[in-house]
């Protein structure tokens, strides 16, 4: 059966917690957490997660301020355009990723953030919908994010945006796709027209593609292992069935070391 609820870790590798998250935890009634075995459980649990926050939170209406445009930029990927009001133009563009595992999320399920953000900053957000694992795994997501953050190079004109100068912005692995494509973009020879990275708790380090000799300073997954919502049962089932790991592996030194 599905674990819901919190298990503590090993006395060694217990970390105290920030207040706010024990208020937010005693706010919700428990410690909310997701485990396997398997991806769907995770799907299933996540839903209830959402279920209990509305039941117990009460969130703000999205900001209708801000503009919304929905285009195909190439088969199978879509867009989410987001331009605030009396947006006069020439900001740099930001192509937003949005979190998931890789495997969960879409155009709406980050889109009131977005939209906040979009209307504070003062910029045009683009928001990619990029496809899912497992159905397409690494590194298919990765490739859409590329093609995305293209497509907005490209087509400056239509968002009104500075030409040539775009920086990526996603959340959690949302943020590692930021940090991702901004890598292949470099690798491509266009560095001079990423202005920046918005990298919000992204995914970083994977341990197993950690090299032994280093690995004793990346516990992380260990010391957290049923602190935050994606415990780490879940983070291995997320990376072990959305990624291609071996690669990932083989990867690490050029990118990471």
């Amino acid at each position: 059966m599905a674990r819901c609820e919190s298990l503590d870790p090993p006395p060694h590798l217990r970390i105290s917690l920030n207040p706010k998250c024990k208020q937010f935890e005693k706010q919700v009634g428990r410690r909310l957490l997701i485990h396997g075995p398997t991806l769907q459980d995770l799907f299933t649990q996540y839903e209830k997660i959402g279920i209990t926050l509305m039941s117990k939170l009460t969130f703000p209406t999205p900001n209708s301020s801000v503009t919304t445009t929905d285009e195909e930029i190439q088969p199978g990927l879509k867009v989410r355009i987001y331009t605030p009001v009396k947006y006069e133009g020439g900001k740099p563009a930001c192509v937003f990723y949005h979190g998931g595992g890789w495997a969960m999320g879409d155009l709406n399920g980050e889109d009131p953030q977005i939209r906040k953000i979009c209307r504070d900053a003062g910029v045009v957000i683009v928001s990619v919908d990029y496809r899912l694992a497992p159905q397409h795994r690494y590194p298919v997501p990765l490739d859409d994010c590329v093609a995305a953050y293209e497509w907005v190079l490209n087509n400056h004109q239509q968002l009104r945006t500075l030409p040539g100068k775009v920086f990526t912005f996603g959340t959690s692995a949302g943020a590692n796709l930021a940090l991702s494509t901004a890598l292949k973009i470099i690798d491509a020879g266009k560095g001079d027209t990423l202005v920046g990275v918005v990298a919000v708790t992204p995914v970083t380090v994977i341990p197993s593609a950690v090299p032994e000799k280093w690995r004793k300073n990346y516990t992380s997954y260990e010391q957290h292992a049923e602190n935050t919502v994606n415990t780490k049962s879940a983070m291995e089932i997320f990376i072990g069935r959305c990624s291609s790991l071996k690669l990932i592996i083989a990867m690490a030194d050029d990118w990471c070391f």
